[in-house]
């Protein structure tokens, strides 16, 4: 519940009021509102309404950017759960301003169909695009304007639906606050909304352990001043600190030298070692005498320098990733980003949705306008396009009403329309009776809303120019007040009153004064009987897709599909019709297939010193490496990226550190002598 004494000049807020004019619940009996943020975000809200007391309901849309972003919103109000009326509009919100949007489900707006881009209101048709001149400053007795019993206070169903943000409020209206963020272990909010640890410190990295910031030095390295703004300071080969930080090589031990048992004071370099500024190092595999004295590798963005055979390289920080090979930037990539999501090169993204990446996982936010998530399985996204089905148009659960009288019903932009055959109209402007009266009666002669009546009492055929009022025929047949072409009229074909029987998802004509059948678009008489008219849908039917007894072909692992009268095929979960052949079905398993892994387009492949790849669980991996070369870090993506003849850290195989005064030659940890 969101009280009015809630809302402040300070937020950046539209409150969307609905409230009708029709009988409650007679003629109404529930409202159904669905909501398009500015990034494409979804939320849909339905409620009965059980009374008149139940009416204004109010949704509210907050933004914490103070922005002014764009807003969709679709309200439809329902009678036992059919469609009885929609309203739909475009708004901007005002930054820092409580604003007020009326949406009022009008009697007079029931049946009536606008073009795309418009939508009902007090006056007709009108565009759906709402000015913020037509948004009503904040006022708490302007909320309702239908007498429904009720006074609108407190206001019902307070709603957000902007993405959710760190800031200790609901921002997606789901009931918890700051969810998708966990304060243990975010680096940018480590035990509070925006309190961020500090980024890229100096020979270390910053994490976040139990709401706390943490520094984690590099290998070599301490904090030994105990102050995080200069990172990791402390070099633990040099005399001064060797080792620990504690430790100080003076006198006649002046030198620092790694040995089997760490970092110890030594009076001279053993061979093999260089002395470095009082530290004795092996330039091979020292990042910080790489190959000659002071000639320090620096790590470069979200990585620990590393030293190997004498030249610089580097190895990632956990969470990051170098998945643009690029070693000037670094290891760029977060793994949660769309184009890499977990790991680099697996693109998030689910047909029709809006896909996030942000907990490192991908999931779907909601749908893109004019799809749905009809059959509940995330893994494919938001599979059903509702811009032209007839069965799911604008929503999954709305159906457009087909075999109507004298009439055809189409899905066009994800709203219902109806087209009259020559000779009919919608006169009552109620979509499921089609286009039940003709227009050669004088009480809608020629069109809707047109009586005839004395001079001119008579309903006239004028060819081409349509049907028109007069005092007597002067072409064609008088039956009873109208003038009728006895050859061509279906109320009349052949005779006065002798009408041609309608039949479902058929119109009916009249030709040379004999009864014909014409099928809808989208329907076929496959069983050749007229009783039942067109009786099959052969834009949606798999055994006659298109024209009758025109199968679609299936094969393995798919389902046939037929949409507006073309075969297809969906595939079963895990599965991809990569080769677009639909006699072998789905043939690519994504889960295991390397050459279609995880996506049709991403094939695992072997190069340098990779001799063996896979796909497990639908991404790429290592398998076999040409020796010495091993894949130690488990990424596809920098392939066999360790040689175990010369890593002092994975020497012969991976995690087999050389200590001490020792170095790895030929995949042994021998003394250095022995590996000059």
């Amino acid at each position: 519940m969101l009280a009015l004494a809630g809302c402040s000049p300070a937020r950046t807020e539209v409150l969307i009021v609905v409230d009708t004019d029709l009988a409650v619940p007679a003629e109404l009996d529930g409202v159904r509102v669905d909501l398009i943020g500015p990034n494409g975000e979804t939320r849909s809200a339905v409620g009965d309404v059980a009374g008149p007391d139940e009416l204004p309901r109010t949704l509210a849309v907050v933004d914490e950017t103070h922005t002014a972003r764009t807003v969709r919103v679709t309200v439809t109000g329902l009678r036992g759960g059919g469609n009885v009326i929609q309203r739909r509009a475009v708004f901007q919100l005002v930054p820092r301003e409580t604003r007020i949007l009326r949406v009022d489900l009008l009697r007079s707006c029931v049946g009536v169909s606008c073009s795309a881009g418009e939508t009902c209101g007090d006056n007709g048709c009108r565009e759906i695009e709402v000015g913020p001149e037509e948004l009503a400053p904040y006022d708490p007795g302007s909320v309702s304007r239908f007498d429904g019993g009720g006074d609108g206070a407190p206001l019902d169903g307070g709603c957000v639906v902007m993405k959710e943000s760190c800031n200790t409020l609901d921002d997606d209206c789901d009931g918890a606050i700051d969810e998708d963020f966990a304060l243990e272990g975010d680096i940018e909010n480590c035990g509070a909304c925006g309190n961020a640890c500090l980024a890229s410190p100096d020979n270390g990295a910053s994490t976040c352990a139990s709401g706390d910031c943490v520094l984690r030095c590099d290998p070599g390295f301490e904090d030994c001043n105990g102050l995080a703004n200069d990172g990791c300071e402390a070099d633990l080969s040099r005399p001064a600190t060797c080792g620990s930080c504690e430790l100080a090589c003076m006198g006649a031990t002046p030198f620092c030298m790694e040995t089997d048992a760490g970092e110890a004071c030594v009076e001279s370099c053993e061979a093999g070692s260089s002395a470095c500024a009082g530290a004795c190092v092996d330039l091979t595999s020292d990042p910080r005498h790489c190959g000659g004295c002071g000639m320090r590798c620096d790590a470069p963005p979200n990585a620990v320098a590393a030293c190997m055979a004498s030249a610089c390289s580097f190895e990632c920080d956990e969470g990051y990733a170098d998945c643009d090979g690029n070693a000037a930037n670094g290891c760029e990539s977060t793994l949660r980003e769309l184009d890499h999501c977990g790991r680099c090169g697996e693109r998030c993204e689910r047909p029709g949705a809006v896909t996030s990446c942000a907990t490192g996982e991908c999931l779907a936010l909601g749908c893109l306008p004019l799809f749905g998530d009809c059959d509940g399985e995330a893994a494919n996204g938001c599979e059903e396009d509702l811009s032209s089905n007839l069965a799911r148009c604008g929503g999954c659960n709305v159906a457009c009403p087909t075999g109507v009288s004298h009439g055809e019903t189409a899905c066009l932009a994800g709203r219902c329309t109806l087209t009259c055959s020559p000779g009919f109209g919608d006169c009552d402007r109620v979509a499921s009776t089609g286009c039940e009266a003709p227009l050669s009666v004088p009480a809608a002669c020629g069109m809707c809303g047109v009586s005839c009546s004395d001079p001119d009492p008579l309903c006239k055929d004028l060819g081409a120019a349509g049907y028109g009022c007069g005092a007597a025929c002067t072409r064609g047949t008088q039956c009873g007040s109208s003038c009728v072409l006895t050859d061509t009229d279906p109320l009349h074909c052949g005779g006065c009153d002798r009408a041609c029987p309608s039949a479902p998802n058929a119109l009916a004509s009249c030709a040379s004064g004999t009864c014909a059948l014409a099928c809808a678009s989208g329907w076929g008489d496959c069983d050749e009987s007229m009783a039942n008219g067109c009786e099959t849908g052969t834009a949606s039917d798999v055994a006659s897709c298109g024209a009758c007894g025109t199968a679609c072909p299936v094969g393995p692992n798919a389902i046939a599909t037929c949409m507006s009268g073309s075969c297809g095929l969906r595939c079963n979960a895990g599965f991809a019709d990569c080769n677009g052949v639909a006699a072998d079905g789905c043939e690519a398993a994504l889960a295991s297939d390397a050459e279609h892994c995880g996506a049709c387009a991403n094939a695992c492949t072997a190069s340098g010193s990779v001799a063996g790849v896979a796909c497990v669980g639908g991404a790429c991996e290592v398998v076999a490496c040409t020796a010495p070369a091993a894949d130690c870090d488990g990424s596809y993506a920098n392939g066999c990226e360790i040689d175990t003849d010369t890593n002092k850290h994975n020497c012969g195989s991976c995690g087999n550190r050389c200590t001490g005064p020792r170095s790895c030659c030929g995949g042994e940890c021998r003394p250095r002598a022995e590996c000059s």
